[in-house]
């Protein structure tokens, strides 16, 4: 089961992440992200923390979502991808595709 949670400062928004985004998990997950980008905030970081694990149709909705963000002008951000989610990136070579930050350097240059 996937729980997301939102936080909103300013303009930047975090949606995080807590369980397993995995093909039966992706339509709320959608549902949400695509409301917040609607809103148009500068800066999604995804803190991915708790995600436990991930499987190809979740990368496929990362994907997607990278190429929203692109079109809508917001920038998308990873945060705190675990070493097991770091695998997948490099593997599927989405490594490159995606912007990863720490939680401070998120912190240090979108919050404060």
């Amino acid at each position: 089961m996937l729980s997301i949670k939102s936080a909103e400062k300013k303009d930047v928004c975090i949606l995080s992440l807590n369980g397993d985004l995995v093909f039966n998990e992706l339509e709320d997950f959608d549902r949400i992200f695509m409301e917040k980008l609607w809103k148009k905030p500068r800066v999604i970081g995804l803190d991915c923390k708790h995600l436990n694990s991930l499987d190809s149709s979740g990368l496929g909705l990362f994907i997607k979502f990278s190429k929203e963000s692109l079109k809508s002008n917001v920038t998308l951000i990873f945060i705190n991808i675990t070493e097991h989610i770091s695998t997948l990136f490099d593997v599927s070579k989405l490594d490159s595709m995606f912007e990863i930050m720490s939680e401070t350097d998120f912190k240090a240059t979108y919050l404060e």
